[in-house]
């Protein structure tokens, strides 16, 4: 079984290590400019944005609803088509989901992510290496309950998750594992 790092959380993904199906890519088009701010709007439902046709700016991406609703779904932060820098993800209702840091396109530094009750949900830290393009998961990582318990904690060294200890919502320990398992981060 192949775990991935995806949205934030961890996910079941295809055993070749790549998203789970359906998985919709959305190019991006500019809508409109405001100062050193582009925003651009995308249909509801898009799991992958592709930002390899953008100039280096800041941009607001806008979710378009089913019924004509539109909503602020992420800020990114672009370099040469890639994010770069802080990324900022929210909820439907404007409420931060998730804040982490891209360099050339790969997830690295710090990322936090939030339930809708603004606890946090889950945090943890990734370095990319650019001399060898890859992006490796080191340290803690956490998940938690929408009451602010800590739901489960993993211990990685190099993209192998070496413990991993699973909580209910009282802090009663579930379960508790030491072994080898490959971390894949699919975001």
């Amino acid at each position: 079984m192949v775990y991935c790092l995806f949205g934030f959380s961890q996910t079941r993904c295809a055993d070749d290590g790549n998203l789970p199906q359906p998985y919709k890519k959305c190019f991006l088009k500019s809508d409109a400019q405001s100062g050193d701010t582009t925003t651009i709007s995308i249909p509801e439902g898009c799991t992958d944005i592709k930002y390899d046709s953008l100039k280096t700016g800041i941009y607001r991406i806008v979710m378009k609803g089913f019924h004509g609703e539109t909503y602020l779904h992420c800020i990114a932060n672009v370099s040469d088509g890639k994010r770069s820098g802080k990324y900022l993800e929210f909820y439907k209702s404007g409420l931060l989901y998730s804040k982490s840091y891209f360099l050339k396109g790969h997830l690295t530094g710090p990322f936090i992510s939030y339930h809708k009750n603004g606890f946090m949900r889950s945090n943890g830290e990734i370095t990319y290496h650019p001399e060898n393009d890859e992006e490796l998961f080191t340290g803690t990582y956490f998940e938690y309950w929408e009451n602010g318990a800590i739901a489960s904690k993993f211990l990685v060294k190099k993209n192998k998750i070496r413990k991993e200890l699973y909580l209910d919502e009282q802090g009663k320990i579930i379960s508790y594992d030491t072994y080898l398992k490959t971390w894949h981060n699919c975001y």
